[in-house]
C-alpha cells in the first residue's frame, strides 16, 4: 500500500477483500489481481456531530453505539438489540371468530366502511392501562475517590458519575451489556467469532453500498438474539420496531443477490419463533392451521394483530411474506438440507394458514375477506373513506409465492402427494387475478376504488414484479406496463425504503434512466433542521431517511443496485439489465450470486458488456441448462458445476475451465 494521503486521495472509492474464490476465478480470466491489502473503508467528518444523523454509527451486533466526535467533549449513545419495554405475553383474542364474521357479512354487502370500523374488534382490547407503583426515596450524598496509578497516569471516580483522568495521553473504555432476554441457546462452538472475515468480502462496490453491507455484517451473528428491525439499535424515534409489510423484509433483501446468505440466519430463527406463537393466533382468533403473523411484531415474536387501525394492525400476510424469504434461500444457495430441515416445514406451515383463510367467493374464486393493502385507505362506492375489503392484489400475489413454493419444493423432496400440496394445487388456479384499472395501472384492491392518495409511499400491489415473480416483462408484458403506469402515477416522491423499492421495480422493468433517478433521490442531503417527514435522503453520516431516519433503506439500495446489474429465475440469467450506460460507461463487478447456485462477475466498458465470468461451486446444483441474456442477446448452455464459464459481448462461451 502507498502513504496515507494516497488512500485518502482514493477515498471516494472503497475495496474490500473478496473471496478467495471469485477473485482466482477473475484472475484465471486475465482480470487484474485486487491489492489484497485493500483501501481503507473510511468516511471522514469534519466536524463533530450536531445531530442524532451527523453521528458515526458503531456496534457489534448486539451492542450499538453513536459516536458523536466532541473534541472537548465526546458524546456516546449506547443501546442494545434485546433492550426493550415490555415482555413476551398472550395478545390472542378468543372474541376474534365472532367478529371476523360480522366483518366478512359487511364485507360481502359492499358496507366497507362499516366493515373498518368493525375489525377494530379483531385486535382486541383497545385501550392500554398502566399500573405504577412507587416509594419516596431517600437519597444521600457522598463524595467518592478512588485512585488508580497508571504509568503516568490516575483515574479518579466522582460520586459514581463521572470518572476523571490525569496525567493520560489516552484512555481505552470497555462497555460490557447484557439483558435478561433469553434467546435460543448458542454452543460456545457455534458462535460466529468474526462474522467480517468470512463474509464482508464478496463485493467491489462504493461507498453507500459498503456502508449497507457493513450494518448488515454487523447485525449478523448466531450469537446475536434479534432479526435486524427498522433502526436497528440506533434509534428510538419509531421504537426499533420490525414492521413485516416491507420494512423487515427489506432489511433482507441485500443478503443473497450481495453473496451474504449467513446474514439470513437470524431471520430464520425468528420465523421460527414467530411460527410457534402464530399457530396459536391461528388456532384462536380465526380457528385456522398453521401459522400467522401480523404487521407489528417484535423481539419477543409477537404475532397478534396490534391494537389500532385496521389499515395497518390487521394484515396478516406478514408471516406469509417472511416466508418466501426461506425459498428464496434455498433458490440462491441450492442447500437441500435447510430446505428440507428449515424452509419446507415453516412454508407448509403458512400456506395451511392460507389455506384456511381463503373462502369461496364470487364466480368460483377465492378469496380473503377481510383484506387491506398496507396502510392505504380508499373511498368506497357509496363516498366513504375506508381500508377493509377483500382480495387485494398483495394478498393475492403473496398467497401466489407461497403456493408455488411450497409446489417447488414438495417436487424437490418427494413430498407432492401431502394434503396440503394436493390442496394447493387446487387453489392457486382459483386465486383472484391481478387486474388492471380503467387508467391503465395495476388494481390495489379487488374493486377499481377510488384512490384519495394517489402519491401514497406504499407500492404493494406492485409486489409480483418485485420482490415477487409472478409478473415479467417477458410472460406478462400488459401487466409491466401497467406497473409502469403505476410508478408513474405514484410518483418519484416517497421516503428511503419507497425510493429503493421503486429503484428496484425500474431494474425489472429495465428502465436505467428512472433506476438511476431513484438512486439521486436516495441520496439527496437531508437537513435535519428541515426534514420533511415522508420525503427521503441521505444524513450525512450515510443513514437513510423516511424522515426519521430509517434503516431499512440502507439495506434495500445494494439490494435494488443489484437489481441493475443482474437478475435471475433460476433457468434464466439477466446480464447488465438496467444499468445507465451514460452515467455508468465502465465498471466491473465480482461476487453477484444469481439463483441457482450462481456466482457472477461482470466487466463493461463503454456502457457495453466486455465479458461475464459465470460458475458455481454448489454439488447441489440443479441446473442443466442456462438461458444467458444481454439486451437482444440470448444465449442457452449445457451448465455443469463446478465449471468457469467465459462469455463474450457477443454472449458465445469463449472459454470453460475447471474451478
Amino acid at each position: 500500500m502507498g502513504s496515507d494521503d494516497n488512500r485518502d486521495a482514493g477515498s471516494e472509492w472503497v475495496w474490500v477483500r473478496r473471496p478467495p474464490e471469485a477473485e482466482v476465478v477473475a484472475v484465471g480470466a486475465g482480470w487484474p489481481a485486487a491489492n489484497q491489502e485493500g483501501r481503507p473503508l473510511k468516511v471522514v467528518f469534519a466536524s463533530p456531530a450536531r445531530y442524532f444523523t451527523d453521528a458515526a454509527p458503531i456496534g457489534n451486533g448486539s451492542l450499538g453505539a453513536m459516536i458523536w466526535g466532541g473534541v472537548e467533549s465526546e458524546r456516546l449513545q449506547l443501546n442494545h438489540d434485546t433492550l426493550w419495554t415490555g415482555g413476551p405475553g398472550n395478545y390472542t383474542n378468543p372474541k376474534a371468530p365472532a367478529v371476523l364474521s360480522k366483518v366478512r357479512n359487511l364485507v360481502d354487502n359492499g358496507q366497507y366502511a362499516e366493515a373498518t370500523a368493525v375489525a377494530y374488534g379483531l385486535s382486541g382490547e383497545q385501550t392500554q392501562v398502566y399500573l405504577l407503583s412507587w416509594q419516596k426515596e431517600n437519597y444521600s450524598f457522598q463524595k467518592l475517590r478512588r485512585e488508580m496509578n497508571g504509568a503516568n497516569g490516575t483515574v479518579e471516580v466522582l460520586n459514581d458519575k463521572v470518572l476523571k483522568l490525569h496525567g493520560a495521553d489516552s484512555a481505552v473504555l470497555l462497555l460490557a451489556a447484557a439483558t435478561s432476554f433469553q434467546g435460543p441457546f448458542i454452543k460456545p462452538s457455534e458462535s460466529k467469532l468474526d462474522p467480517m472475515e468470512s463474509a464482508f468480502t464478496a463485493l467491489s462496490m462504493a461507498r453507500v453500498w459498503s456502508i449497507s453491507t457493513h450494518f448488515m455484517l454487523k447485525a449478523w451473528n448466531t450469537d446475536f438474539q434479534s432479526a435486524r428491525n427498522m433502526e436497528q439499535r440506533y434509534n428510538t424515534t419509531m421504537g426499533c420496531s420490525s414492521p413485516s409489510n416491507i420494512n423487515l423484509q427489506m432489511n433482507y433483501w441485500p443478503a443473497l443477490p450481495c453473496n451474504l446468505s449467513e446474514c439470513q440466519e437470524p431471520l430464520f430463527d425468528f420465523i421460527g419463533s414467530l411460527s410457534v406463537n402464530g399457530a396459536r393466533t391461528a388456532k384462536v382468533n380465526y380457528e385456522a392451521n398453521g401459522w400467522v403473523s401480523h404487521q407489528v411484531t417484535d423481539l419477543w415474536a409477537k404475532t397478534s394483530p396490534d391494537a389500532g387501525d385496521p389499515v395497518w394492525a390487521l394484515w396478516p400476510m406478514g408471516g406469509p411474506w417472511l416466508a418466501t424469504h426461506l425459498w428464496e434461500h434455498y433458490s440462491f444457495t441450492m442447500d437441500k438440507d435447510f430446505l428440507q430441515n428449515t424452509a419446507y416445514p415453516l412454508l407448509e406451515g403458512s400456506a395451511s394458514f392460507l389455506l384456511d383463510w381463503l373462502i369461496e367467493g364470487h364466480g368460483g374464486l377465492l378469496e380473503t375477506n377481510p383484506s387491506t393493502s398496507p396502510e392505504h385507505y380508499f373511498i368506497a362506492p357509496d363516498g366513504k373513506k375506508a381500508c377493509v375489503s377483500y382480495s387485494t392484489t398483495m394478498d393475492m400475489s403473496i398467497m401466489r409465492e407461497v403456493f408455488s413454493a411450497v409446489l417447488m419444493a414438495a417436487d424437490i423432496l418427494g413430498k407432492s402427494e401431502t394434503d396440503v400440496v394436493q390442496r394447493i394445487k387446487k387453489a392457486l388456479p382459483r386465486l383472484r387475478p391481478i387486474n388492471i384499472a380503467t387508467d391503465g395501472t395495476v388494481m390495489e384492491w379487488a374493486q377499481d376504488f377510488k384512490d384519495p392518495e394517489v402519491r401514497h409511499r406504499h407500492v404493494s400491489h406492485l409486489f409480483g414484479l418485485y420482490p415477487g415473480h409472478t409478473m415479467s416483462l417477458e410472460q406478462t408484458p400488459e401487466l409491466c406496463n401497467a406497473v409502469a403506469n403505476s410508478l408513474y402515477k405514484r410518483g418519484d416522491e416517497g421516503p428511503g425504503w419507497s425510493t429503493t423499492w421503486k429503484m428496484a421495480l425500474w431494474a425489472h422493468l429495465h428502465n436505467s434512466q428512472h433506476a438511476y433517478k431513484m438512486i439521486l433521490q436516495l441520496i439527496t442531503l437531508v437537513d435535519p433542521k428541515h426534514e420533511v417527514e415522508k420525503e427521503g435522503g441521505l444524513y450525512s453520516n450515510l443513514f437513510t431517511a423516511h424522515p426519521p431516519f430509517q434503516i431499512d433503506a440502507n439495506f434495500g439500495f445494494p439490494a435494488a443496485l443489484s437489481e441493475m446489474l443482474v437478475q435471475s429465475t433460476g433457468s434464466d440469467l439477466y446480464l447488465l439489465p438496467a444499468i445507465p450506460r451514460d452515467k455508468w460507461p465502465h465498471g466491473c463487478v465480482k461476487g453477484l450470486k444469481a439463483r441457482g447456485g450462481l456466482t457472477v462477475n461482470i466487466c463493461w466498458q463503454e456502457g457495453n458488456l466486455r465479458e461475464a465470468l459465470l460458475w458455481s461451486s454448489s454439488c447441489q446444483n440443479s441446473l442443466a441448462r442456462l438461458h444467458l441474456h444481454y439486451g437482444d442477446l440470448t444465449a442457452t448452455i449445457s451448465f455443469s458445476p463446478g465449471q468457469v464459464y467465459r462469455f463474450g459481448r457477443d454472449l458465445k462461451c469463449v472459454k470453460t475451465w475447471s474451478l
